[in-house]
């Protein structure tokens, strides 16, 4: 709880990331890692409202890029297929295909920010290209620290790329 004054007081309650947990609250919504979580697209729909229902609420969502399409993080967050990026200290915003804001801050960004990459073994500090370059899983560096969405999934055609082709 946090006392703004005798009468007016705050407080932060952590729920867990589950659709039966995140139901029935008001107020300000933050979750972290959404990329991971294995029910999000149920944890969104249970959650929503909370923020819908008063125009002060916000939600703030922090995650690295899905590992693939099926994740409804992918649908919400990713940007337009075609959409580039330049390397900025403050990171780049975009209004994902799902309608959401996005500040989006990948290896290149941070770099420029002051905040290096460094080898594991040797701690030495590393360029973007050289970090990417030592990964064993370039995929999972470019997801990681590209930000960068990966098309991909079990099914023959995902829906996202079905979206995309209309």
């Amino acid at each position: 709880r946090f006392r703004h004054s005798h009468s007016k007081v705050s407080r932060s309650i952590v729920v867990a990331p589950n659709p039966d947990t995140a139901v029935g609250w008001t107020g300000h919504v933050i979750m972290d890692e959404v990329g991971r979580m294995p029910e999000f697209r149920d944890v969104w729909e249970a959650m929503e409202p909370i923020v819908s229902s008063n125009p002060q609420f916000c939600v703030r969502m922090a995650t690295t890029p899905p590992p693939d399409d099926k994740h409804y993080s992918y649908e919400l967050l990713a940007p337009e297929p075609d959409q580039e990026f330049t390397a900025n200290a403050e990171g780049n915003f975009y209004t994902s295909t799902g309608g959401i804001l996005v500040h989006r801050v990948d290896a290149w960004d941070a770099v420029l920010a002051g905040v290096p990459l460094y080898d594991l073994a040797t701690r030495a500090e590393l360029t973007p290209e050289e970090h990417r370059a030592a990964a064993l899983d370039k995929t999972a560096w470019d997801r990681n620290y590209g930000c960068a969405f990966i098309k991909g999934g079990s099914a023959a055609l995902s829906l996202m790329a079905i979206q995309n082709a209309q």
